[in-house]
């Protein structure tokens, strides 16, 4: 079992670094990737942390042994500057073991990774949803609901702007 987080708006600001250097289209607001390939991998590798997810990072880690569950990250870029630099970052900023990072090409991918024994936290506008079979263990669900259950009501803060938009939360 694993709980995977994404790097992207759980992890780290990817939305600010875009800001930072200017790197949306005038035309879709989406990203300009060929900036984003120009700049190399420290675009990736100095993204500021998001404190809440990290916060939540370290509490689902010390939750991993007592509950049997790994914890790894699930992250998606298609540029080679992208995947090095996210791997820096991760050095940089996590303490999980490689054999627990898996960068991939494309989002729409992450299904193909995400096992109905596992959890991906992602700020993804559409849910994953995966389902295994009844009876499984649930061992991880448990001590995810555990986790749910400790986590309190905050204030939005300009970091968690996409976060509070699908929450339909009132940014003040």
């Amino acid at each position: 079992m694993i709980v995977y987080f994404d790097m992207d708006g759980v992890l780290c600001n990817f939305d600010a670094r875009c800001d930072e250097f200017n790197a949306w289209r005038e035309d879709n607001h989406k990203c300009n990737w060929t900036l984003l390939d120009e700049i190399g991998p420290k675009f990736w590798s100095e993204m500021t942390p998001i404190s809440k997810g990290m916060d939540l990072l370290h509490i689902v880690q010390s939750l991993s042994k007592s509950f049997n569950f790994n914890v790894g990250i699930l992250s998606a870029v298609h540029l080679l500057n992208g995947k090095i630099g996210k791997k820096q970052w991760i050095k940089q900023n996590t303490t999980i073991s490689p054999e627990f990072i898996k960068i991939i090409n494309n989002s729409h991918q992450k299904y193909k990774l995400a096992t109905p024994d596992s959890i991906l936290i992602d700020e993804a506008r559409t849910p994953l949803i995966i389902s295994g079979q009844s009876g499984k263990s649930t061992k991880l669900y448990e001590a995810c609901d555990i986790l749910a259950r400790q986590l309190k009501k905050g204030s939005v803060s300009a970091e968690l702007t996409k976060m509070a938009a699908i929450m339909k939360e009132e940014i003040t």
